[in-house]
């Protein structure tokens, strides 16, 4: 940090606002103090800050979910609440602050972006703290995604800032939701992400997705299925040459323990197809991705609903990548004593490719299915994106199914 000249610094609605729709002065108060002391530092600070919707929806005593065109107007109340708060408090130590709103389309636009670096570049000359929101009554991009940071990401981009800051109040990485008290599960300190810590990705990415969908109230029937499994050691832990019985009445044959993901994921897409969805959406580490690394391999028989799930990857910056089917993997599962092999014995790496062959045997046909492999891992930080566990595909998959609610 002391390198740095320039830092841009994100925060979330939920650490600025309190449960009765008004600032928690606590968190502004001190974050404010931090800021100065960077300035102080003579570092550049640019702070990109949500929170107008939370704060409109307090003064205006709204508690009832909004509309898309409900958010924009309240959005539009609470962005006075806003930038006062943070006036105020930056007056405190006689500094001053500018409100700049944008939008991703002002970003990726080369003409409306130079204006934007210029506008900041002549702020901190002038010695003033920018503070960037999103411009919710042009744009949807981030009412309809939850949260800022994608747009600092691409300031931090724009500026070509040192650091990008993400604070938040979630307090580390958990084993599991927290019961009665926040400690409960808490993982104090990650030393390495090790092969446990990345098999946490699938559930991990579908609860992240399933928590927006319905914070963002989408108009769907949303049932969320977490397959979990202990890969440990015991004496009534299944082993090579095993014959496994799964869920729709098919036999596997065992030929690696270390496959049990996709054993259990099997069982929970059968029980998904009872139901009979308008759509399925699974996520997993079965291979760590080893066809794309960071970039989801999305599998499907509807190869054009994975090409549009790749377009909304390329719109929101979280790419993912269209994959076919290829049946002829099928006959790599034959099995002398099942009807089918857990993995198979290829000596060319196409782990992600045939992973998903062998799940597709225990999806109805008729039912559209989207099978997404995942690393869950950034191997190299970039803006916005620090080296380390990431919901991949998240973003991706969430514009999907918001474009295609309203279809």
């Amino acid at each position: 940090m002391k390198k740095s000249k320039k830092i841009v610094i994100k925060l979330g609605s939920s650490l600025l606002t309190n449960k009765k729709g008004g600032v928690n002065k606590s968190v502004l108060k001190n974050v404010v103090k931090d800021i100065v002391w960077l300035l102080n530092l003579k570092k550049e600070v640019i702070v990109v800050s949500s929170g107008a919707i939370s704060l409109g929806k307090g003064k205006l005593n709204l508690n009832n979910d909004l509309t898309l065109n409900e958010s924009q107007a309240v959005a539009a109340r609470g962005q006075i609440e806003l930038m006062t708060a943070w006036q105020n408090e930056f007056k405190k130590h006689k500094k001053q602050v500018a409100q700049i709103l944008l939008s991703p389309s002002d970003i990726k636009n080369k003409k409306s972006s130079n204006n934007a670096m210029a506008t900041l570049k002549n702020l901190l000359n002038f010695n003033c703290v920018p503070i960037i929101n999103e411009n919710d009554t042009t744009s949807t991009d981030e009412i309809k995604f939850g949260d800022n940071d994608v747009l600092a990401a691409q300031i931090a981009k724009l500026v070509q800032a040192d650091h990008l800051i993400l604070l938040s109040n979630v307090d580390g990485l958990y084993k599991e939701p927290p019961k009665n008290n926040k400690n409960d599960n808490l993982v104090l300190e990650v030393r390495s992400i090790n092969k446990k810590i990345k098999d946490m990705a699938g559930a991990a990415n579908m609860i992240g997705l399933a928590n927006l969908i319905m914070g963002m109230n989408l108009p769907v029937h949303l049932r969320l299925m977490i397959p979990i499994v202990d890969n440990n050691l015991s004496a009534n832990s299944y082993r090579p040459g095993d014959i496994f019985t799964a869920r729709n009445g098919k036999t596997v044959e065992i030929g690696n323990t270390d496959a049990e993901g996709r054993l259990i994921l099997a069982d929970v897409l059968a029980a998904a197809c009872e139901v009979k969805p308008d759509l399925i959406v699974d996520f997993a580490t079965l291979t760590g991705n080893r066809a794309l690394g960071s970039v989801v391999s999305c599998f499907s028989h509807d190869i054009k609903m994975t090409q549009k799930i790749q377009d909304c990857g390329i719109k929101c910056e979280d790419h993912v990548w269209s994959m076919p089917l290829i049946k002829q993997y099928s006959s790599l599962f034959e099995s002398d004593v099942a009807d089918l092999v857990n993995i198979t014995n290829l000596v060319m790496d196409c782990g992600t490719a045939t992973a998903a062959m062998f799940l597709n045997e225990f999806v109805d046909k008729e039912v559209p299915w989207v099978h997404c492999d995942t690393l869950g891992y950034n191997p190299r930080s970039m803006p916005g994106r620090p080296k380390g566990g990431e919901a991949l595909g998240l973003r991706a998959f969430y514009h999907f199914i918001s474009d295609w609610c309203q279809t």
